[in-house]
Order: structure tokens, then sequence, then C-alpha cells
């Protein structure tokens, strides 16, 4: 009996320790992005991301970043126009924030001067599950002007 109970406390041991270590299904990762604009900053929210924050890189670029942007070199190509943004996870959801103030000059000029499409460029990762996600974005992330209407 002792070794039955032996037994079966290794077994849930294993299993709550390799939780961590099952692979994640890629095809659900991602597939909700919302877009909103409070106070001249563009938010992002990604859903569901359940992979790690320190693993997790993004960017917004005014073009496809190219094949280069790949799980183990996640660098857009340059003539992209990217500009990376500080990923936030919590709940299971990824929050981006754009802020032209927080910009400097020539990278807030060319994200001024563009127009649509979009990208916003992820590469995220957990244990052994890794990917990137290159997403169009249907509306500009750059805040209109508030002046009158």
């Amino acid at each position: 009996m002792r070794q039955g109970i032996a037994v079966m406390a290794i077994a849930v041991a294993l299993g709550v320790a390799g939780c961590g270590l099952l692979p994640v299904d890629t095809r659900s990762i991602g597939t909700s992005v919302e877009q909103g604009v409070e106070d001249g900053i563009t938010t992002f929210h990604v859903a569901p991301w359940p992979l790690d924050l320190a693993e997790t890189v993004a960017y917004v670029c005014d073009d496809k970043p190219g094949p280069e942007f790949t799980v183990d070199t996640p660098v857009p190509r340059s003539e992209a126009g990217c500009v990376e943004l500080q990923p936030d996870v919590a709940g299971g959801r990824l929050t981006l924030q754009l802020a032209l103030d927080g910009q400097d000059a020539a990278s807030r000029a060319r994200l001024e001067s563009s127009v649509s499409p979009w990208y916003l460029a992820l590469r995220g990762r957990r244990g052994a599950t890794a990917l990137t996600l290159v997403t169009q974005v249907v509306n500009s992330p750059i805040p209109s002007d508030p002046g009158p209407s």
C-alpha cells in the first residue's frame, strides 16, 4: 500500500512539474487583436497570449517585417519602419502601447507620415513553444489630432 501511494505522489509531482513544459497549440495564440486610443496613446491587446513576458518581442511597422523576423532572430528588416513596443503580459493577454511622445524625432516623423497598412510583428516563447506572428493593423496606430471638428 505504501508503495502505491509513493508511486502516485511521484506521478502527481511529475505531472505538476511538467505542466510548464507541455507544448502550446500555436494556432490559438493571438487570434484576437483589439486597438484603442486614449490620451494620445495607442494600445493593442492581443489574446490569448500564454507566452512568457521575458520572451516576448513586439514591433509596430509601416511595412511587413520580412523574412528576417524569425523566432530565433526577432529583428525586422530596417526598411519595414518598425518601432519596438514594450510588452506587458497579464491574465493571458498581451498589451502593447505606442506613444508618439516617447519616440525619437526620426521615428516620430516616419510614423506620422506613414499610411496603412500597418503591421504588428510579435515573437513569443514559452519552453519548447515559440512563434512569430505578423498581424495587419486595419486602423492607423497614430492617434488623430484631437483639435476642433
